[in-house]
């Protein structure tokens, strides 16, 4: 949206408080709200608040709501992590704004600092935005490879939000097909812009990327319009020319 939206008022939305204290708004408001602001060029349209949500029925809270025929999802961060900081709530203080442990015997747990936890969230939602994103445009999950459209893993009976933390953010080749098919994007160009965006937050995916690009033959267009992207090792780009003349038959040039 190229726009600015006008703010939404809380009573509009059906302000409430949940059963364990926490305030909500109502997502199935929210979402009707947000139709009248759907871009009809976009693939699909996400939404993200702070502020936990709730159904129309059955359950007390939700992390997130879509509507498919509209392809509008809206998600929640409220109870990311949420089980955690309650079993630490008795027995952890903020000082300016970080947490520190108090007296805890060998083997409890420790509370990360507001930075780590930050940036573990923002890697989570990146993983649940993309995988959302396929979901809304018509993807399943994908039940076959490891892969970003895994079912999430369930802990004692339970999938807990951040359980997403534990798929990769990665898809398979058939999800991948998935992707070409509904973007008509070039797998190989996508692999070389990749890299830059995420590298800072997601390492060992970018590593794979690069290895991956040598393996099946790259450099594309694309990467040779990005000089030694991240840093990495693999350097792509034309042979240059040794004083003014080409590398000679079976002489290796430089990249």
């Amino acid at each position: 949206i190229d726009h600015p939206m006008p703010r939404m008022r809380l009573s509009a939305a059906g302000q409430r408080t949940s059963m364990d204290g926490l305030p909500q708004i109502g997502g199935h408001y929210v979402l009707a709200f947000l139709q009248g602001f759907l871009d009809p060029r976009a693939a699909c349209t996400l939404a993200v608040t702070p502020v936990d949500l709730y159904p129309p029925e059955q359950y007390d809270f939700v992390t997130g709501m879509m509507d498919p025929g509209d392809r509008l999802g809206l998600f929640s961060s409220a109870r990311y992590f949420h089980q955690h900081e309650e079993a630490h709530r008795s027995s952890v203080v903020d000082i300016d704004g970080d947490s520190r442990e108090l007296g805890l015997g060998a083997g409890f747990p420790q509370t990360p600092s507001v930075r780590s936890r930050r940036l573990e969230l923002s890697k989570i939602f990146a993983k649940l935005l993309c995988r959302e994103s396929l979901k809304l445009c018509g993807a399943k999950e994908c039940h076959l490879l490891h892969c970003l459209m895994n079912p999430l893993p369930e802990t004692d009976g339970q999938v807990l939000p951040e359980a997403i933390a534990h798929v990769p953010f990665s898809l398979c080749c058939i999800c991948l097909r998935k992707l070409q098919w509904l973007t008509q994007a070039d797998l190989l160009d996508r692999y070389a812009r990749l890299p830059p965006v995420i590298n800072s937050w997601f390492f060992e995916e970018t590593q794979w990327l690069w290895e991956r690009m040598v393996q099946v033959g790259m450099p594309t267009a694309v990467c040779l319009s990005i000089p030694e992207p991240t840093g990495s090792k693999f350097k792509f780009g034309l042979p240059k020319r040794r004083n003014g003349k080409k590398p000679e038959d079976g002489e290796d040039g430089d990249f």
